[in-house]
């Protein structure tokens, strides 16, 4: 009697466990892992918090623009309505598919702050986006390099007058 009480007890727990490694081995719903094999907006590729970002673009204080080429170029911007195109322009791109195409010196990284001092970064490798160790095709990102060539040219003119 006392060992059929034993097996009642260890059935529903060693169920209950099985089940619960099950669950955690599958990671994700299905819905979100698709999500990231197919092309689609490139806020999908990012984390939550990093989507509610992008598109609560009033919070974004700062945008630091980083070059890294054959040599490092730095550029930074407070102006509101500049870092709100930047938003636009991130939220305009479409991933299109996953390439191998990755090179060593010619990466752009965008760093915004929010007014609460929190950082936000997209990273771009020869103007791919990189994710997660991943780089993704993109279509749609024209605007975003000519806003960056703009606040790079303007950045120069500024420094420029300082100087002189």
């Amino acid at each position: 009697m006392k060992n059929n009480k034993k097996r009642n007890i260890l059935f529903p727990l060693l169920h209950f466990l099985g089940l619960a490694c099950l669950l955690i081995s599958c990671g994700s719903p299905p819905g979100q892992q698709t999500e990231q094999n197919t092309s689609g907006n490139l806020a999908a590729y990012c984390d939550a918090r990093t989507q509610d970002f992008l598109n609560q673009k009033e919070n974004a204080v700062l945008l630091e623009y980083r070059r890294l080429g054959e040599a490092e170029e730095s550029c930074l911007c407070k102006d509101s309505e500049t870092i709100a195109s930047f938003l636009d322009a991130l939220a305009a791109i479409t991933v299109t598919e996953e390439t191998s195409l990755v090179s060593s010196d010619d990466s752009d990284l965008f760093l915004f702050t929010d007014a609460d001092g929190e950082t936000y970064s997209f990273s771009f490798n020869s103007h791919h986006f990189e994710h997660g160790g991943t780089q993704y095709e993109l279509s749609g990102d024209a605007a975003l390099w000519r806003l960056t060539d703009d606040l790079r040219t303007q950045d120069k003119t500024l420094e420029g007058s300082d100087k002189g």
